[in-house]
């Protein structure tokens, strides 16, 4: 196949122009007119301003009308003796090396996408062999995926909820308390005067107005100023760091939930009768094969987003809640970090179950199943090659307003704590390295 490129000459931009000031040779040769002996009948006319060289606008290059020739947006005119010598006579026009073919990409191994295959499969399994529908382990199968999300979500509403009862509100007592402490000593004047009011928990907060005494920080008893420096909003680039963390963590759960919810919404609607054409069976080797989902019904639509994502998404977006709450009250940065690892392992307790009570041919089963993407192919744009950083400034943006604005709680939280105790900090890391310093010797 003979192939003739005609690229139009473009403008020199400016980068390239300095770049080539401090070579020592030419950049690229010096240009020279092609021989425009391939392409058939076309006026180039009224891009002389955006040329390097002038041309005529009526020239025209005659040659052999047996040769097909199409322009590309990017790539110029290419021309070839016919387009039986070309695979795809479409990409004459469309392919500029840089559109992108999705390959399938399979389930992710949770056991939601357990029931998930479960479902699509055995059910096709089922219409094809009614007769089989008590003999046989599949509706067995199918009822035990959706039972085992059905556990997976009832752990994670214990776990949220017994967290919610138990834990944050002693935690959140603990910092109110310590904070309001604090408020009260640091606002107090010379004659014992403390210029506070109460908020709506009923703790206290200083008034504006220029009433913050840096010098009653003293009057604090040890055993004081250790709390009220360990708490967390003290310290709001660790916090903030920490929330970030957390908040992508569960963004990365929410985008697969989003994700598969749109492909399993759009893909194409099938009858009751029509469930053999659910998937299409395909060799990807020698002995490997997939099962590609072309199709599904109204009903296994329904149950996916009724039983499985529509659950799964709030039972995230309530954990993102009660996890932020927790962090913020976790009096001790070593307590903050164990605590966002234990967030991290209920958000994750579905690949926990997947890996211990799913068997094996239901993992099989889950490789096997790919759901189609909501497009076979992509161009290459700024959506699809920086899309992704959106979730980072989506993480960055809800830390920043949960923590100034959102956090419930130290309401009206004065951000008086930090210039205070990092001298405190400082000189009990000194303290402790020291003591440190003479216990290893004496140990010695």
């Amino acid at each position: 196949m003979a192939v003739d490129i005609d690229r139009r000459p473009r403008r020199e931009d400016p980068v390239g122009v300095l770049r080539n000031v401090f070579r020592h040779s030419p950049a690229e040769p010096s240009w020279e007119p092609m021989q425009l002996n391939s392409c058939p009948n076309r006026a180039i006319a009224g891009e002389a301003s955006n040329t390097a060289r002038s041309m005529n606008s009526e020239d025209d290059v005659s040659l052999d009308s047996s040769r097909e020739c199409r322009f590309r947006p990017r790539g110029g005119y290419i021309c070839v003796d016919s387009l039986e010598d070309v695979e795809d006579p479409g990409q004459l026009a469309e392919d500029d090396g840089e559109d992108l073919d999705l390959p399938l990409e399979e389930l992710p191994e949770t056991i939601y996408s357990f029931a998930i295959a479960s479902l699509i499969q055995d059910s096709i399994q089922l219409h094809e062999h009614p007769k089989y529908c008590f003999t046989t382990l599949r509706p067995g199968r199918i009822l035990a995926a959706f039972l085992l999300c059905a556990l997976t979500f009832c752990l994670q509403a214990i776990l949220l909820v017994e967290t919610k009862r138990l834990v944050t509100p002693e935690e959140v007592s603990n910092i109110r308390q310590v904070y309001g402490d604090y408020e009260h000593t640091m606002y107090e004047d010379s004659n014992g005067t403390s210029h506070t009011h109460k908020t709506s928990n009923g703790y206290d907060r200083g008034n504006p107005g220029g009433y913050f005494n840096r010098e009653n920080f003293e009057k604090l008893r040890k055993i004081d100023k250790d709390m009220v420096c360990r708490i967390p909003l003290s310290q709001p680039l660790l916090l903030s760091v920490i929330l970030f963390v957390w908040t992508l963590t569960v963004l990365s759960h929410v985008r697969d939930i989003l994700n598969t919810s749109a492909r399993i919404w759009m893909v194409r609607d099938l009858g009751h009768d029509r469930v053999h054409d659910v998937v299409e069976t395909k060799n990807v080797g020698q002995s490997e094969e997939i099962n590609e989902v072309q199709g599904l019904t109204w009903w296994m639509k329904a149950s996916i987003l009724l039983c499985v994502q529509i659950p799964r998404l709030l039972m995230t977006a309530m954990l993102l809640w009660i996890g932020g709450r927790w962090l913020i009250a976790t009096v001790g940065f070593g307590d903050l970090l164990l605590n966002c690892v234990a967030l991290e392992f209920i958000l994750n307790l579905a690949q926990l179950l997947y890996n211990v009570l799913v068997p094996y041919s239901g993992k099989m089963l889950v490789k096997s199943i790919y759901l189609p993407h909501l497009h076979r192919h992509e161009h290459e744009n700024c959506a699809n090659m920086f899309g992704m950083f959106s979730c980072g400034l989506v993480a960055c943006v809800m830390v920043w307003i949960y923590m100034y604005y959102l956090q419930a709680v130290l309401p009206e939280y004065h951000w008086d704590v930090r210039p205070l105790c990092e001298k405190y900090l400082a000189a009990e890391l000194l303290i402790h390295n020291a003591t440190v310093t003479v216990a290893t010797r004496h140990g010695r």
